[in-house]
C-alpha cells in the first residue's frame, strides 16, 4: 500500500513537472526573441532573467522537462523501483531541491519578483523529492 502511494506520487508530479516545464520551455523560446528585438514586457518576464539559464546557458525548463522525463520514463519502466536506481534518482532529486531553493531566493530577494508558476513547479519538486524519500525507506 505504502508503495503505491509513493508511486502515485511520483507520477503525478512527474507528470505535472513535465507538463510545465514544457510550456516554460516553448514561453522562453517565444519571448526571447521579442526581448532581444527590444520589447520592454517580454524583456520584463522572469524567464529572460540570468537566473532562468543558470546553467551553461542553458534554461532550467529544458533541463526540468529532462529530469522529468528521465523520472518518467524510469517509472513507467520500472527501472526506478530497482533499490540502487531509486536511490540515484533520490540523490540527484535532493540536489534539484537545493536547486529549488537557489531559485526562490533568486526570484524573491534578487528579483524582487512573485512567480506564481514558478512556485508551483517547486512545490511539485520537492513532493516529487519527498515520494522518491518515502519509495526508498518503504524499500528498505
Amino acid at each position: 500500500m505504502r508503495h503505491r502511494f509513493g508511486s502515485a506520487l511520483v507520477a503525478i508530479c512527474g507528470v505535472y513537472g513535465l507538463r510545465v516545464s514544457a510550456k516554460t520551455s516553448l514561453l522562453i523560446r517565444r519571448l526571447a526573441p521579442r526581448a532581444a528585438a527590444g520589447d520592454a514586457e517580454a524583456a520584463a518576464s522572469e524567464t529572460q532573467t540570468p537566473y532562468a539559464r543558470a546553467i551553461l546557458g542553458i534554461p532550467n525548463s529544458d533541463l526540468a522537462t529532462a529530469y522529468y522525463a528521465a523520472i518518467l520514463i524510469l517509472h513507467t519502466s520500472g527501472a526506478l523501483y530497482r533499490r540502487p536506481v531509486l536511490r540515484v534518482t533520490r540523490a540527484a532529486a535532493w540536489g534539484t531541491v537545493g536547486f529549488s531553493a537557489y531559485l526562490i531566493h533568486a526570484l524573491f530577494f534578487r528579483l524582487h519578483r512573485r512567480c506564481p508558476v514558478c512556485m508551483r513547479a517547486h512545490a511539485a519538486n520537492l513532493v516529487l523529492t519527498l515520494a522518491l524519500q518515502f519509495l526508498v525507506r518503504a524499500r528498505d
